[in-house]
């Protein structure tokens, strides 16, 4: 669905950044607005942000109530929310498929009040189970993704040094031919796996060389960005 808009995706940190520096909601929405921009919550953030109740960070339970109230301002504004990353990850590669030019990457009014609901409950620190069952499961993907990088590059101990001996400024030019590689084909249908479950290789392929050739073809904008993203940092992570 095309808005016209520029559509900024800010994740946990980024939050966490505006939060920190006092940026005021109303007047970065505002300032936003005059570019013909907005800002865009992404259901998955909120959880990332919720997994500072369970952590071992000191004064969590008030820096959790802090940010969320912080956000919750954004979306009393009124700002929009994206569906689930699984979502609009199937919903890019069905687009490519097909020849679709835009998806509607925004949640329904139904999954918007849901998500509404979850914040509102996180800022006055109510932690319930739709977070807690979250939480535990996000951190063990990051777990054994990191441990599967760092395995991948200790049996590669040349690809490890080639990489590290690139120069900075020639680093984001290799990942982006990579990225649209049959390794990078290969990386998005591994994450395609883990995100939408067991499936026939030939479609998760099919929906993964799409999307690159998608990419490939122009810079893209709003939620295809999920997919490149994604590539660079795994194969940044790899070395590959």
């Amino acid at each position: 669905m095309s808005t016209g808009r520029l559509l900024i995706y800010p994740d946990s940190h980024m939050w966490d950044n505006l939060y920190d520096q006092h940026v005021d909601p109303k007047s970065m929405i505002d300032a936003l607005a005059a570019k013909n921009a907005t800002l865009v919550l992404s259901y998955h953030v909120v959880f990332e942000i919720a997994k500072i109740f369970l952590s071992l960070h000191p004064g969590r339970e008030a820096r959790g109530i802090a940010l969320f109230s912080y956000l919750k301002q954004f979306v009393d504004i009124g700002i929009p929310e994206t569906k689930q990353l699984s979502e609009l990850l199937t919903a890019e590669a069905y687009a490519l498929e097909n020849d679709l030019s835009e998806i509607d990457p925004f949640a329904t009014v139904e999954e918007s009040a849901i998500s509404n609901q979850e914040i509102a409950k996180l800022a006055s620190g109510l932690v319930e189970d739709r977070v807690k069952e979250y939480i535990p499961r996000r951190i063990k993907e990051a777990e054994e993704t990191r441990d599967k990088q760092i395995a991948h590059l200790v049996a590669r101990p040349k690809v490890k040094a080639a990489l590290l001996a690139r120069k900075k400024a020639e680093l984001d030019g290799w990942l982006r031919i990579n990225a649209l590689s049959p390794i990078g084909a290969e990386m998005v249908c591994d994450r395609m796996h883990e995100m939408l479950g067991p499936g026939p290789t030939y479609d998760y392929l099919l929906r993964c060389c799409s999307l690159l050739r998608g990419i490939s073809h122009a810079a893209s904008s709003g939620p295809i960005s999920i997919t490149t993203g994604a590539v660079h940092m795994e194969i940044r992570c790899r070395g590959t």
